[in-house]
């Protein structure tokens, strides 16, 4: 709702990519509630792969969300867009592909006593957690100068928002 919400300011720089992050978030927190919802383990890897929509757009979006935001978008060239998203749909497409080659979830079982999915990972996990959040802390560095840059009238909402940054990456 959030995501639909935000679409009405569209036109204000950098709103699309917050619309989008929002609605990758959405999409993350949606298919993980029904990895967790369910028993059967090959049921919790289909929905965990489409969880990885999310998890892997988010920080995609938030990034570009975030050089706009810090009017930076000069520096954010087709090329670079078109490399991040490009990342992030190969990674995608490891974690579809799994079960050719075990480079995402090399095994996993479920935890009966939780019902959660025990993953044992692969190399592309580790390189979706270090795409994931270089994305993350680049643009938190993007974001922080602004407590400085912007009048005080709007320090506490930017305030808010580096500290809300934090919580992905304190998890």
């Amino acid at each position: 709702m959030i995501s639909i919400y935000l679409l009405k300011y569209r036109r204000s720089p950098g709103i699309l990519y917050l619309s989008l992050m929002q609605l990758s978030t959405a999409i993350w927190a949606f298919f993980y509630g029904l990895e967790f919802a369910t028993t059967d383990l090959q049921l919790k890897i289909f929905w965990s792969k489409f969880s990885y929509i999310g998890i892997v757009f988010a920080p995609v979006f938030f990034y570009f969300f975030s050089v706009y935001f810090a009017s930076k978008q000069l520096k954010l060239s087709k090329a670079l867009k078109a490399g991040l998203i490009g990342l992030a749909v190969l990674f995608l497409v490891s974690v579809f592909t799994n079960g050719f080659h075990s480079l995402h979830w090399v095994s996993y079982a479920i935890d009966p006593a939780n019902n959660t999915t025990i993953y044992q990972y692969g190399i592309s996990f580790w390189l979706v957690f270090v795409f994931c959040y270089t994305l993350l802390i680049l643009s938190i560095a993007n974001i922080i100068p602004l407590l400085f840059d912007f009048p005080k009238r709007f320090q506490g909402q930017i305030l808010l928002l580096v500290l809300a940054c934090f919580f992905p990456v304190v998890g």
